[in-house]
């Protein structure tokens, strides 16, 4: 049977010498991605994972970016690498 998880990603942590972020998009490593404006962040969110259905990352690694961007149009992205393993007997 496919495996599945839900997972809770919090980007609070993220911020602007000059206070100035304008906007975030969170590539969840599985072809899909979230984005938005900084005047709203949010807190946290949620994402469901179906390894039978991951095309671009190869079975149950995955490796989510995240990525602010400020007024001036640089950016900075951050990246943790998530391994989903088994651990259902056979």
């Amino acid at each position: 049977a496919p495996c599945a998880a839900t997972v809770t990603f919090r980007g609070i942590g993220s911020f602007d010498p000059d206070g100035d972020i304008v906007s975030w998009t969170l590539d969840f490593g599985d072809c899909t991605s979230v984005s938005g404006t900084w005047s709203a962040p949010p807190t946290e969110l949620t994402h469901d994972y179906a390894f039978a259905t991951n095309t671009c990352g190869g079975g149950s690694v995955f490796v989510v970016t995240l990525t602010v961007s400020d007024a001036a149009g640089q950016s900075h992205s951050d990246t943790i690498r998530m391994v989903f393993i088994d651990l259902t007997p056979d």
